[in-house]
């Protein structure tokens, strides 16, 4: 039905740069023992709180990053780093990871953490301030929805 030009046209090339551009420093994260490292702060800030907290915790500094970055690089840095600190808690990798590819979403804040969000913000005449009127709720919304049903669909314990 389509012809390869028009296939080539359709790809957003910026994304396929940017996460190929990242990939090896999230394989730099984990070969070097930082995601490892990292994962140890996030352990010992939010895990000795509970496992909740470590899934809030995750999500949150995901969410925080996704607002002025790449949601494609956040979840490419911020996965090794959650899956490593799913392993120091005994936790099911798959929630945490989950917990990152679902807070890559979640830029809601900010114009800068998706193109689309600086499109309609020429387009719509909208200011910087804007975006977080009306972007906190969104993101407390989603978050708790997350919070809930993350849990459900990714038990934390298991296989």
């Amino acid at each position: 039905i389509l012809g390869m030009e028009d296939v080539y046209r359709a790809v957003d090339w910026r994304s396929i740069f940017i996460v190929a551009g990242i990939l090896p420093l999230s394989l730099a994260l984990s070969k070097t023992g930082a995601a490892e490292l990292l994962a140890h702060a996030l352990v010992a800030t939010f895990g000795s709180i509970g496992h909740l907290a470590l899934v809030a915790g995750v999500l949150g500094v995901t969410v925080l990053l996704t607002q002025v970055m790449s949601g494609q690089a956040v979840g490419a840095i911020l996965a090794p780093i959650a899956i490593e600190a799913a392993v120091q808690t005994h936790l099911d990798p798959r929630s945490l990871a989950m917990a990152v590819a679902l807070g890559t979403g979640m830029a809601f804040l900010t114009p800068l953490g998706h193109p689309v969000n600086l499109l309609v913000m020429g387009a719509g005449g909208y200011q910087f301030r804007d975006y977080w009127r009306v972007g906190w709720l969104l993101t407390v919304f989603v978050f708790l929805v997350i919070m809930v049903f993350l849990p459900i669909f990714w038990p934390l314990t298991g296989s």
